[in-house]
């Protein structure tokens, strides 16, 4: 992962005064108040004393995590922030982004941790590595701050991207729930931490009107501007004519989202079911599961989805909805059709084969136990 680097926290009052600006701005704003009673929500709720959420804040000097940063801080819980520095972006970028958040973390008079990485460029998608590698990264710096809980500044905006971005994939229910509001990792040594997402119900706008009303700047990531990757591209010429439309998308999106928790839930438990028949072979270069074609034969087709994504996350380690609409459907035909020839689907180092006694998923072991590090 790298080398972790951990300041103390320094003496409030500079430059911004953080016991009484913040507070009052937390006070004062309905949405504030709203991303501070989700916070205690998701770190233990009402019975809980502040003194007992120490938050590990992901802050990468951006207008999100700074606001984020600033909100919580106002609660006067132990806050550290938790800035990850890796090697995709020259250190002419990276360096003043680090000093912007120890600045940050000064005069919020919280800690301030840092870890440095090295993403692997070998990987396949050098995004989900940087990714992996952030996660990580962030998981030992909590681990070593004793903080149970990593906080992470995404917003109704992420979710509405994420949500696009599934949708193009041809997503099920699992997927099109969207992001979670928390997510359970652990930290070398088998320490159990949570994430949260105290922001996923509100607007964008939120960070920026926060920060503008403290004085407080931020950094601007270069990489953000750059339309050829579709996150970018939705953000920039999709989602804010969406967002517009539906002022309340926030809310929406977050009653929609537990829905289709939901539905993924009572899916995954009949997939559980189905996959009773299921073996699994591992060995230095792969990883294998196999399941009886007649175990999803007269099965109904939205069975038959989860069961072969649970059976694909099971063997790769990917968390959601990995297998796209498209293949499952011709998986799912070529299941009914029994064929006495077998079929081979191939996604980037996955093979999955259908005959008429099984359907057998193939991982590349070291692919497999990269992509299980990130869930």
């Amino acid at each position: 992962m790298g080398r972790a680097h951990h300041s103390t926290p320094a003496a409030p009052g500079r430059p911004l005064d953080p016991r009484s600006r913040p507070r009052a701005i937390a006070r004062s704003n309905p949405e504030t108040r709203r991303v501070l009673a989700r916070w205690r929500e998701l770190t233990g709720g009402s019975r809980t004393p502040d003194t007992a959420r120490a938050t590990l804040v992901a802050c990468s000097a951006g207008a999100d995590s700074c606001a984020l940063a600033v909100l919580l801080a106002s609660s006067g819980a132990r806050i550290v922030l938790g800035h990850v520095q890796h090697d995709l972006r020259p250190p002419d970028q990276t360096g003043p982004d680090t000093e912007h958040v120890r600045s940050l973390a000064q005069a919020l008079g919280v800690g301030f941790a840092l870890a440095q990485v090295a993403v692997p460029r070998d990987a396949g998608n050098l995004e989900q590595s940087a990714r992996r590698a952030r996660y990580a990264a962030l998981a030992q710096l909590a681990r070593d701050a004793e903080c149970p809980y990593i906080a992470t500044a995404h917003h109704a905006g992420d979710q509405l991207e994420t949500l696009l971005m599934r949708l193009m994939r041809g997503s099920g229910p699992r997927g099109l729930a969207g992001i979670p509001p928390t997510r359970r990792v652990r930290a070398a040594g088998g320490v159990k931490l949570t994430i949260v997402r105290p922001m996923l119900a509100s607007p964008r706008t939120l960070s920026r009107e926060v920060c503008g009303m403290l004085s407080c700047s931020w950094r601007e990531d270069s990489t953000n501007a750059d339309t050829r990757l579709l996150r970018n591209a939705l953000r920039a010429r999709v989602a804010p004519e969406i967002e517009r439309l539906c002022p309340t998308l926030g809310e929406r999106l977050e009653s929609g989202a537990e829905s289709l928790r939901a539905a993924s839930l009572l899916l995954e438990r009949e997939a559980e079911r189905v996959l009773g028949t299921a073996s699994f072979q591992n060995s230095s270069a792969m990883r294998k599961a196999s399941i009886p074609t007649s175990s999803l034969a007269g099965v109904p087709a939205g069975v038959v989805g989860a069961s072969l994504r649970l059976l694909y996350s099971r063997l790769t380690g990917l968390r959601g909805d990995r297998l796209p609409a498209r293949t499952i459907g011709r998986i799912a035909s070529a299941i009914a059709d029994q064929p006495g020839e077998p079929r081979e689907f191939v996604l980037s180092r996955v093979r999955i084969r259908v005959d008429a006694r099984a359907v057998t998923i193939e991982s590349d072991a070291f692919h497999a136990a990269l992509e299980s590090e990130s869930r």
